[in-house]
């Protein structure tokens, strides 16, 4: 049991964080009035990074060590 709130509680804190990352470039594309969709572009932009911090040796070790 104590196990399964942990994981969940892990999911919850991911989702917040990945919220939180779309909304913050969704309002720096706002600030600088880049002439995209916002939210099209932000959900791109996003899944872009997780691939990176996912799928690259070097962006996933530095991010491991606190770099990023």
């Amino acid at each position: 049991m104590h196990n399964k709130k942990k994981l969940a509680k892990e999911i919850a804190y991911g989702a917040a964080a990945e919220l939180s990352l779309y909304f913050l470039i969704v309002y720096i594309e706002y600030l600088f009035s880049v002439p995209v969709n916002y939210w099209l572009s932000a959900l791109i932009i996003t899944i872009l990074l997780n691939i990176a911090v996912g799928g690259c040796p070097f962006v996933r070790k530095c991010y491991h060590k606190g770099m990023f």
